[in-house]
């Protein structure tokens, strides 16, 4: 469930289905869902109970003789007892895995004889699991490259790190050769443990390695799966780049905070603490030394949080890497001053990546689905589509006044508004304020009721995936533009409702515009800080024909999803689907985040995209989220 940065939206979801099928006596069903469960308490910091979900795992497993789920079980309690520090007792669980997936070969081989996919014919775990398994075999490897780093390398190890380093290379390397038909997240994972045990045999074997990017190829296939595994990409990458590009390296460090702080995720936060601490003891300024109403940041407050969060979440993976770099942080002070950097803010577009930051900004045209039903029940159904070219040419005219083209900030349309993307938030204050403009010029001359037009407008700032298409324009992702169609949702008729970064890199004369800041609620807990402001004062008043009072009307009161039963989750989504309208399953793609890769090819008609949606959503552990934005697009679009 970790796919949006999101894990404690499961747990509750998950502990129910489990209690549901261990009363059924469905033990498969139950070992899955365990499995399951105790990886998103590994993401939430809870090893414990992530250790104790796994062994349920197990026991369940092993009350029926299915060797998929005995395999997978105890990958998934070798992964916890891994991040506990009892790297003995998982060893031994990955070895049995392994075993298990020599034994489900064997059998599949006998049974079919269609030509063997690459999981099928390959002699070691793979996917999740064989990353979680090298992940642990190079743990040695990784200790005592930071030691070479941090200039303490003691003797060698029991084992010999170098020689699994090469174990390893031979473990990854036909995964990263083999990525056709599989999925783009196992592909990445493969990329990155190939990467991790080069960097490492590289550091061990000279002070200075020669790295480069285009050796670093996990992070662009993983930007399409998982975001906690896209921060581990990161984080090895930012390493690399720490010896020849600092500010690069410090980027990578800074999105990988951001999608660890959005969980949160302590056991990342905790990395990244103590890779930011021995990357950077010797540049000043410290580029995370800002730290309001206290004195500035260092490098050993950075493993003073470090510390913190490892002993408070039991995270003795990382013990002694934590006790070598306090050990070396006793020469931070009195060290060479080695480099000076300027912190760099817009990273990613330096980079030249398909990840830039940029801002978002939705409009939605009030009572639109009361106007479209007027005219059409007036004039005929061919109003429809003329009412919605009318919206486009008003954002049309706000474009040109700000210059700028259709093409080139219009990402997509919605029907009854559009989502666009600008490089500034300056130039979204001043469409927005251009396009209001334009529709009170429309309404100044039309009498009260249908005829008139007025937008509600929310607008976030943050990276955005942008991924160029074949048809032209770009398929973009991203949380800032789930944000801003919900702050749209929260404005009243003419205000723009934007959040607290957008505000801050606004204009000072822009800025005047806006109110003080106030807390807005999204779905379920989510909450924001935002600012708004009115620019069109007559929009109440114009819209309160055909709103109940010129606001959003109040959702009705459904149960929560992550408290329901998978069957009354599906049954809903399925009522939902079908009141469902094309452009709305955008809306959708983008609320969920969706990964680029994972999203169905626009070719597909509306009944086979959601199929894919459908399975998607199952597979990433999101049905119950689905839902949730299931409601909130069909209760928006009425």
């Amino acid at each position: 469930m970790d796919a949006l940065g999101r894990p404690a939206e499961a747990t509750n979801l998950y502990q129910a289905a489990l209690k549901w099928r261990v009363k059924q006596e469905n033990w498969d069903k139950a070992a899955n869902i365990a499995i399951n469960l105790s990886s998103v308490k590994l993401a939430l910091g809870d090893i414990s109970g992530a250790v104790a979900t796994a062994r349920e795992s197990v026991n369940h497993a092993e009350r029926r003789e299915v060797p998929f789920i005995k395999r997978t079980s105890r990958t998934a309690l070798a992964t916890a007892l891994h991040q506990a520090g009892h790297s003995d007792e998982a060893q031994l669980l990955f070895r049995q895995s392994e075993e298990l997936h020599s034994a489900i070969q064997v059998r599949k081989l006998l049974l079919t004889s269609q030509y063997p996919s690459f999981e099928d014919s390959y002699p070691f775990l793979s996917g999740l699991g064989g990353f979680q398994y090298c992940e642990s075999l190079l743990a040695h490897a990784e200790r005592e490259a930071w030691q070479q780093v941090l200039h303490l390398r003691d003797a060698p190890s029991d084992v010999i790190p170098i020689e699994s380093c090469r174990q390893v290379t031979e473990r990854a390397t036909p995964g990263t050769e083999n990525e056709t038909g599989r999925w783009i997240q196992d592909v990445g994972l493969d990329h990155l443990t190939l990467e991790r045990a080069m960097l490492y045999r590289s550091i061990l074997e000279s002070a200075t390695p020669e790295l480069n990017d285009a050796m670093f190829r996990s992070v662009e296939r993983l930007r399409r799966g998982r975001s906690s595994k896209l921060a581990l990409g990161l984080l090895t990458r930012a390493w690399s780049r720490a010896f020849n590009s600092p500010e690069r390296a410090q980027s990578d460090l800074d999105e990988a905070w951001e999608i660890a702080a959005s969980g949160p995720m302590p056991l990342l936060q905790a990395d990244i603490y103590l890779y930011r601490a021995r990357l950077f003891a010797h540049v000043t300024p410290y580029p995370w030394a800002e730290n309001p109403d206290a004195p500035p940041r260092g490098p050993k407050d950075d493993l003073q949080s470090a510390r913190h969060l490892i002993e408070k979440h039991g995270y003795w993976r990382r013990k002694e890497e934590l006790e070598d770099a306090e050990m070396a942080s006793k020469n931070w002070p009195n060290a060479q001053i080695v480099r000076t950097i300027t912190p760099s803010s817009n990273f990613l577009e330096k980079a030249h990546m398909s990840v830039a930051t940029k801002t978002v900004l939705e409009l939605d045209l009030v009572g639109y689905s009361t106007i479209a039903a007027e005219l059409e029940h007036n004039l005929g159904v061919e109003t429809s589509p003329q009412l919605n070219k009318q919206i486009q040419n008003l954002i049309d005219s706000g474009l040109s006044v700000i210059g700028l083209e259709r093409k080139t900030a219009v990402m997509q349309t919605t029907g009854d508004g559009a989502i666009l993307v600008f490089d500034h938030a300056s130039q979204a204050h001043d469409f927005a304020e251009a396009v209001t403009r334009a529709t009170r010029a429309h309404n100044a001359n039309k009498p009260v009721g249908t005829s008139k037009r007025v937008f509600r407008i929310g607008i976030a700032t943050g990276d955005l995936v942008m991924e160029a298409k074949e048809s032209g324009g770009f398929e973009i992702g991203g949380i800032a533009i789930s944000r801003a169609v919900r702050l749209e949702t929260k404005a009243k008729p003419g205000e723009v409702l934007c959040d607290t970064y957008t505000f801050s890199v606004l204009t000072e004369e822009q800025r005047k515009r806006y109110s003080k800041a106030e807390t807005v609620t999204g779905k379920r807990d989510e909450k924001f800080e935002a600012h708004r402001a009115e620019l069109n004062p007559d929009g109440v008043k114009d819209t309160a024909p055909f709103t109940s009072s010129g606001n959003p009307p109040t959702p009705p009161i459904r149960p929560d999803p992550f408290t329901q039963t998978f069957d009354e989750i599906r049954r809903e989504i399925i009522k939902l689907i079908k009141k469902l309208r094309p452009l709305q399953f955008d809306q959708l793609i983008f609320l969920l985040n969706v990964p680029i890769g994972q999203r169905p090819p626009e070719a597909l008609n509306l009944d086979s995209k959601m199929n894919n949606l459908l399975k998607w959503a199952d597979e990433a552990g999101q049905v119950a989220s689905l839902l949730l934005e299931l409601r909130f697009v069909i209760e928006e679009g009425n």
